[in-house]
């Protein structure tokens, strides 16, 4: 049955990535959503959000190969384990070696990472493993919610502004230089907020 629903015969790999290589693989994998889409990566270890009111901006090539994000991520929120993800830092990511090094469905996101680990049986073969070994051949109700297990969750609209708050933009006069200090802004934000501080606190 394993076969059956997971018969490509992929290997498994890890490489080292940095969280901006992560951030744009996962950008790619959602460039559809809703409509379904191979490229979509699931996860363990790390959840995300997906703002599906934003457009994609992924670019491609001639041969439909992702080529970077021109634009707004519709990913956002990215955690690992418990922490949001660091663009700069590197990070060890395990998954099919389709992905992270052959360019299934157009990722080209992790190219120039380090591969430390390629399988040489297929990915099925891990999974047999996995459920027979670790589940003791069971599928139990941990993986009933077809939905998944809330890694990632869709958001369908942007979060409403806060009422009352006015962008305040000003010019520093040559006149008095002083004006332009962070007390100073935070006062205008106040201000403009309704928030009016009292003569103690001018």
């Amino acid at each position: 049955d394993v076969i059956n629903v997971y018969p490509f015969g992929n290997r498994y790999a890890k490489i080292e990535a940095t969280g901006r290589q992560i951030l744009n693989a996962l950008e790619w994998g959602v460039r559809v959503v809703p409509e379904e889409n191979g490229a979509f990566l699931q996860c363990s270890g790390l959840t995300y959000e997906i703002h599906t009111y934003v457009d994609s901006s992924c670019t491609v090539d001639e041969y439909g190969l992702f080529t970077g994000v021109d634009g707004e991520y519709r990913v956002k929120n990215v955690r690992v384990n418990g922490e949001p993800l660091d663009p700069d830092r590197i990070y060890t990511v395990a998954g099919q070696s389709y992905p992270l090094i052959d360019h299934g469905d157009g990722q080209t996101a992790f190219d120039g990472a380090k591969v430390l680990w390629e399988s040489e049986d297929p990915d099925y073969e891990a999974l047999i493993r996995y459920i027979q070994v670790n589940l003791g051949g069971v599928v139990g109700e941990e993986y009933a919610n077809p939905y998944g297990q809330e890694r990632i969750i869709a958001v369908a609209e942007a979060a409403a502004q806060p009422v009352g708050v006015v962008p305040v933009t000003w010019e520093v006069s040559p006149e008095h230089p002083m004006i332009d200090t962070d007390e100073a802004r935070a006062l205008y934000q106040r201000i403009a907020a309704g928030d009016y501080p009292t003569m103690e606190e001018l």
